[in-house]
């Protein structure tokens, strides 16, 4: 994998302060928003294909939550229905992410500082906007990795982070650098947070490329039933679930401290 270089310019060339209102939050699954979906005021929801969206106010900042689905494809027709249907001024990618780099441990917040996708440099998340967040949370910038499968093992991730520029930590998902493309695309300033579900030293309680649907959503009854012929992915399973929670509880936090800091 190559490394990339450091001093990104941040979006587009342009250094944006962020408007107070129109912030859209997209992710990839339900559980990623759902705390964050139960802290919107005056909240409606639609859905557009795969893509839910759901509408609503946080303080006196209007919000959109997009869930668009696991995968490229749902990615990117998910975050471009939020951007066409409804005139956001900004994104903030948000959801779960495996730690690449050593040391993060689950539950960990990280604001995105670089995208690469197969070795190479995405659009850059907009860097004034993403050093306000990261200091507005307290948490470092990190290098977002976009790989094609699942990173299910130690291995896997530390072959990873042997590839690149370790001078900041990194995380890897299936969807930011797609996200941030058609965001670049239609000129939409956005930033990455993403939360640590597995850290690079654990391994995942199984093959969650095995569980994948024709769409690339992972599918619960196809992890359901690996857990009813093998009882022993019960427990880490179960707890993989808690944590999912303790990672949507605190994206929201970070979502609503930014809001915060924006209109106080």
């Amino acid at each position: 994998m190559k490394t990339f270089a450091t001093g990104a310019t941040g979006f587009a060339g342009r250094h944006l302060a962020p408007a107070v209102d129109g912030l859209g939050v997209v992710a990839a699954s339900d559980d990623e928003l759902s705390s964050l979906e139960r802290r919107l005021d005056v909240k409606t929801s639609a859905s557009v294909g795969a893509c839910r969206l759901v509408r609503g106010r946080i303080g006196s900042t209007r919000v959109v939550l997009a869930r668009t689905g696991e995968g490229r494809r749902n990615a990117e027709e998910g975050i471009r229905t939020l951007i066409e249907r409804e005139g956001v001024e900004r994104i903030a990618i948000i959801g779960f992410s495996g730690g690449i780099s050593p040391g993060l441990r689950p539950g960990a917040l990280l604001v995105g500082k670089h995208i690469v996708e197969n070795g190479d440099p995405g659009p850059d998340p907009d860097r004034v906007w993403s050093e306000r967040i990261a200091k507005q949370i307290g948490v470092r910038a990190a290098t977002i990795l976009t790989v094609d499968r699942i990173l299910c093992t130690p291995r896997s991730k530390m072959e990873l982070w042997a590839g690149l520029s370790q001078d900041r930590p990194a995380a890897a998902d299936l969807e930011t650098a797609a996200m941030g493309a058609v965001a670049a695309a239609h000129g939409v300033p956005f930033v990455v947070i993403r939360a640590i579900s597995d850290p690079a030293e654990e391994p995942l309680p199984l093959d969650f490329n095995d569980c994948l649907d024709p769409s690339g959503r992972i599918s619960r009854a196809r992890v359901v039933a690996r857990a009813a012929l093998d009882p022993s992915l019960i427990a880490p399973l179960w707890r993989l679930r808690g944590r999912a929670r303790t990672c949507s509880q605190r994206l929201a936090d970070a979502v609503c401290r930014t809001i915060e800091g924006e209109v106080s």
